[in-house]
């Protein structure tokens, strides 16, 4: 039973890990056009510290530098505009990619481990930090096993169908899941635990990139 709930919930981050990466929504708060959808992408490193640290490793090991690919006009890019990267967005994937199983092997404990130092919180504070995360995790579920058999269905809604809706619905739902989690770390954590996940947060905001979503054929 044990094992089908930890399946459950990797297919069901694996769901989200999909809406986060294809169908994600963000309304850019300073477009001189005024708001216009964005889908976000970001590095696996929880911030820009521990991507710098696997850079200099890569370089270190002679690895060849990877060419940087062409995104399309309008791109917000955290690196160079970390304050167009909305709040919201920058919390929830932050907690996705801290996020491992309800009963994580050793090697996902270690790389839990090595992005949360990079945080810097107290025993206490991470202690809390993973409950949350933990109910954040577990209330995600059912909205990713969700996603996961629409989009399986269906991998491209169109947007005045009723899977499209649902996935709009869904999202809502994560989004308020993300301020929950984020209002209880506050009530939870130390003030200065707090600060520094918040700090931690900022940082986290130069490994994404929000692009203009494709226009889909609703859209010609």
């Amino acid at each position: 039973m044990r094992t089908y709930r930890n399946r459950r919930i990797v297919l069901a981050v694996l769901g989200l890990v999909t809406v986060v990466a294809c169908a994600l929504v963000v309304l850019s708060p300073r477009s001189v056009a005024g708001p216009q959808r964005q889908s976000a992408t970001c590095g696996s490193c929880p911030t820009a510290s521990l991507a710098a640290a696997n850079k200099a490793a890569a370089s270190a090991a002679g690895a060849a530098p990877q060419a940087q690919p062409a995104y399309p006009p309008g791109t917000i890019d955290g690196a160079k505009n970390p304050e167009l990267i909305p709040d919201d967005v920058a919390y929830k994937m932050l907690f996705l990619s801290l996020m491992e199983p309800e009963n994580p092997s050793d090697a996902q404990k270690a790389r839990q481990e090595a992005k949360l130092r990079m945080i810097g919180l107290s025993d206490n504070d991470k202690a809390g930090f993973l409950a949350k995360l933990g109910d954040f995790r577990d209330r995600l579920s059912d909205l990713g096993g969700r996603t996961q058999e629409i989009l399986k269905v269906t991998p491209k809604p169109a947007r005045d169908s009723a899977d499209w809706q649902e996935l709009s619905d869904i999202e809502q739902q994560t989004n308020t899941v993300v301020t929950d989690t984020v209002e209880a770390l506050n009530a939870g954590l130390s003030q200065e635990g707090f600060g520094k996940f918040q700090a931690g947060m900022l940082e986290f905001k130069r490994t994404i990139k929000a692009f203009p979503m494709p226009k889909m054929p609703s859209d010609q």
